[in-house]
């Protein structure tokens, strides 16, 4: 066996399997949990501000860094900006 023979020996496929055969198809549409994605639900326009007359109010406070532009956010207990990450802690005062 020569040198050439080796070197294209280990480069040729197993014999017996065709090459088509080894190549994976894709699966079915609709097929297994990765495929499922949940929809984000995005809040409409009328839970950020109050219309009254012809003003509109905002119901949530606006970010100090990010500008008026950009809401915080009310958890259970702080008020946070998406953007930048700043906090505002609600008191937690049992008095």
């Amino acid at each position: 066996m020569s040198s050439e023979e080796g070197k294209k020996k280990g480069t040729q496929p197993p014999s017996g399997a065709p090459e088509e055969a080894k190549k994976k198809s894709p699966p079915p549409s609709g097929a297994g949990p990765e495929e499922v994605k949940k929809k984000k639900k995005t809040r409409g326009l009328s839970s950020y501000y109050k219309i009254t007359d012809d003003t509109l109010q905002r119901k949530l406070k606006a970010c100090p860094r990010c500008g008026p532009g950009f809401f915080l956010a009310e958890h259970y207990d702080r008020f946070a900006c998406g953007k930048c990450g700043y906090a505002e802690y609600k008191s937690s005062r049992k008095s």
